[in-house]
């Protein structure tokens, strides 16, 4: 588990410093990865180390994502995770062992994102899903190599950000034992990409 989040740390500092421009037949979108979006789409959300949970079963944060980023990359591009002072509170959470799904898929993004494009399914939310209870608020669904005998889901969430032009990453995972059955493209609408340029962060 320390190599694989060493390796998904490794690649979500390949994506924190680049853009993508995402171009479709109806319009053409921004997506941006930044080091406080890597907490949810890595799980951290469900470690009891790092977060306080509430009543409601929900979780807030008690550490400074951006900050928790940066201390583990900076340690990682080092040689040694273990350095960091967040690396004891991830690895003694119970449920670290839970994530190792979305960490492999983390780890591979990049490879999705860059190498993929036409192999990879694009859907836009619009209506309530049918059976599916999902409490993810998104409104752009990348389905990773999607396939209609593999009954295995790939998925990377990403919402509109109200305070600028970028959609951002807000969950990631692989389906598992709880939701393999569900389709979360089911009854959106399909969108055929044109093009895809990955461009350097420069704003």
């Amino acid at each position: 588990m320390c190599l694989l989040l060493t390796e998904a740390i490794r690649t979500y500092s390949s994506l924190e410093n680049s853009i993508y421009e995402m171009e479709f037949n109806d319009e053409k979108i921004l997506v941006k990865f930044e080091s406080k979006n890597f907490y949810h789409l890595f799980g951290f959300q469900y470690l009891e180390n790092l977060n306080k949970f509430l009543p409601d079963g929900s979780s807030k944060s008690i550490v400074d994502k951006a900050l928790l980023f940066k201390s583990l990359k900076n340690n990682v591009l080092n040689g040694d995770i273990t350095n960091s002072n967040y690396y004891k509170k991830i690895f003694t959470s119970r449920q670290f062992a839970d994530l190792t799904g979305r960490l492999e898929l983390a780890r591979d993004l990049a490879y999705f994102m860059d190498t993929q494009i036409s192999k990879n399914g694009y859907w836009k939310y619009v209506n309530d899903y049918s059976g599916i209870v999902t409490h993810i608020k998104w409104h752009l669904l990348i389905e990773f190599q999607p396939h209609r005998d593999n009954p295995k889901r790939y998925y990377l969430f990403l919402r509109k950000d109200e305070f600028s032009d970028f959609y951002i990453p807000i969950s990631l995972f692989k389906t598992d034992k709880l939701n393999h059955n569900k389709q979360y493209s089911h009854k959106q609408k399909r969108k055929d990409i044109k093009s895809l340029i990955k461009k350097c962060d420069v704003l």
